[in-house]
């Protein structure tokens, strides 16, 4: 994929997490004269550089890896930039920080200097849409990138806004404005402390020095040759980094060439390599740690509260059940109701019709290389196929029409059985799942998903080649571009639900299934459908008769292969037909 091979040398930000902080900071020390009231000047300048950093929490996509990373899906849900990257995203991070003042930090007791609290939340609540919005309008300067722009409007509308390339994915100018900037005023309010120094006077400097220094970066923005993108990225980079080296002088020059060489390589190089199981054990130890201390005041404060002069006003049991809830209670419940309601119902075999043989879910009856796909007759193809990536289960059927044009295509039931489950899920669409049954007792299951429409119910029988719904893009046809993902299911996997994703295995700490053994265990778990499907066109001796006298030899060859264990796996995994896999996980 065009620009992968880059990312180890060149930046994708189009401002980096420390120039976002640092200028939301500066708005900070600005504004606090409005706020003064409701907060101190560090928490103000605080808030604001939280608000200001977290819509790049977009940036942990990078822990999937740089195929992941560059995926050309617009993948509003998991993209860089994507809802965080929204004015919604924004509002969630501000009703998000009023909920949190409210249950850790209001308290019916208040002193008589405090504000109305509906004021202060009004406060909080504007600092972190004030950060956000700087965020969103330092982005709008830079490139578009391999996001096609900002989706401001997010869930309300896709359309994306371009960017002004007014500056490269990073600017050193401005990274070394904004701290020295920044550096100058914690100096100005440190010798504040030691000296007197007239209030008045000292807001008066923060306010010029904050000022300057916006307005010499808007004075370089508009005196810079702008990022050339349409050069394509490796080129683009190159220019741009020339022309920021030249601005600077000889030693800042060669240091930031060297910092932004070493510190991007590192960063990619670390970042898709961490380990996921050691990363869930750290946020493990580091909940576990919180809790205890919480947990310790909690019980001082019930076993000495009696002889504490100074009680506290926010009581230390009510932080620490707070804690518990938010951190381990709630999603523990939101984790376990999810997956429960994505159980298929358990059947009998007796309620499964025997499978007479496989067709695939798309595509004409007698191949997929032929037939409608939304725009012509030249057929469909696997876009991202049984294990490749690594942790894909299944394949990603797509039409040869490209792009969106089977959208709302015909898919199809592969052979007879009963829709165990046909509901919309979060992230992964509508979806439905079938049992089968082959004619020795074994028993399978075909998974649908990304799903436009449904056709059919959970508990109703299905005919083979029988359609069950359109192909669609997934939750509320707005995660991917048009697919088809398809999985086969063996029967060991009746326990899990129907939106199970194997690569979560690697995510517990205690699973046994790391990276490098995920493939086996899916192999063990799961068949690969199309080596499957050609292999199973026909199954049993009753469809083998139809065939006749002439045909009875390659018939009975066919029942015989039925009478053997199912492919090998890792043979299957070989054989696997359709086109290259695009770089990307893909669900």
């Amino acid at each position: 994929m065009p620009g992968v091979s880059d990312s180890l040398t060149n930046p994708v930000l189009p401002m980096t997490p420390l120039d976002h902080t640092l200028s939301a900071g500066l708005l900070g020390f600005v504004v606090h004269p409005w706020f003064r009231k409701y907060l101190s000047k560090p928490k103000t300048v605080l808030l604001l550089m939280l608000a200001g950093l977290l819509p790049d929490l977009d940036y942990v996509t990078r822990l999937f890896g740089r195929d992941y990373y560059y995926n050309k899906v617009q993948n509003l849900f998991l993209s860089h930039r994507g809802f965080f990257h929204s004015l919604g995203g924004i509002l969630f991070f501000a009703v998000l920080a009023v909920l949190f003042y409210l249950a850790f930090f209001w308290s019916r007791e208040k002193r008589e200097e405090e504000p109305p609290t509906a004021h202060k939340t009004l406060a909080i609540g504007g600092l972190f849409v004030a950060g956000g919005v700087l965020h969103l309008l330092e982005d709008m300067l830079g490139p578009d990138g391999p996001w096609g722009g900002l989706c401001l409007f997010f869930p309300l509308s896709e359309s994306r806004f371009q960017g002004w390339s007014l500056y490269g994915w990073y600017d050193f100018f401005l990274i070394y404005l904004f701290m020295g900037v920044f550096l100058l005023i914690l100096i100005l309010y440190g010798v504040a402390r030691f000296r007197p120094f007239p209030a008045e006077k000292r807001e008066r400097i923060v306010m010029l020095l904050v000022a300057g220094a916006f307005l010499v970066a808007v004075s370089h923005l508009w005196m810079s040759p702008g990022y050339p993108e349409q050069l394509g990225i490796k080129k683009a980079e190159k220019v741009w980094k020339e022309y920021q080296l030249s601005i600077l002088p000889g030693p800042l020059r060669d240091f930031s060439d060297r910092a932004q060489t070493v510190g991007m390589k590192t960063l990619f190089a670390t970042l898709p390599n961490l380990r996921p199981q050691r990363i869930a054990t750290a946020m493990a130890v580091a909940i576990g740690g919180l809790l205890l201390y919480l947990g310790f005041r909690a019980i001082k404060y019930l076993r000495f509260r009696e002889q504490m002069q100074d009680r506290p006003r926010i009581s230390p049991v009510r932080t620490f059940l707070l804690t518990l809830f938010l951190l381990v209670i709630f999603p523990a419940a939101a984790i376990g109701v999810y997956s429960r309601s994505n159980l298929p119902p358990a059947v009998t075999a007796e309620e499964v019709p025997v499978a007479s043989g496989f067709d695939y879910p798309v595509g004409e009856k007698k191949g997929f290389q032929q037939g409608w796909n939304g725009k012509n007759e030249k057929g469909w193809y696997v876009g991202q196929s049984f294990l490749n990536p690594f942790y894909h289960p299944g394949e990603d059927w797509n039409g040869k029409g490209m792009g969106n044009t089977d959208f709302g295509q015909p898919v199809y039931a592969v052979a007879e059985g009963r829709v165990l489950f046909a509901e919309d899920c979060f992230h992964w669409g509508k979806m439905v799942l079938v049992a089968h049954r082959l004619p020795d007792g074994r028993s399978l299951f075909s998974l649908y998903a990304h799903l436009k429409d449904i056709s059919v119910q959970a508990g109703s029988l299905v005919q083979r080649r029988q359609q069950l719904g359109t192909l669609g893009r997934g939750y509320r046809d707005a995660t991917y571009t048009a697919h088809l993902h398809f999985e086969i299911r063996k029967g060991n996997m009746a326990g899990y639900p129907v939106t199970f994703w194997p690569r979560t295995l690697t995510y517990m700490p205690f699973s046994g299934v790391t990276n490098r053994n995920l493939p086996d265990w899916i192999r063990e778990h799961y068949l690969e459908p199309s080596s499957f499907i050609e292999e199973h066109r026909i199954v049993g001796a009753k469809q083998a008769k139809k065939k006749g006298k002439k045909r009875s030899t390659a018939a009975s060859s066919v029942v015989e292969s039925e009478e053997r264990p199912l492919p090998d796996p890792v043979r299957a995994e070989q054989g696997g037909a359709g086109k290259p896999a695009v770089a990307g996980e893909r669900g």
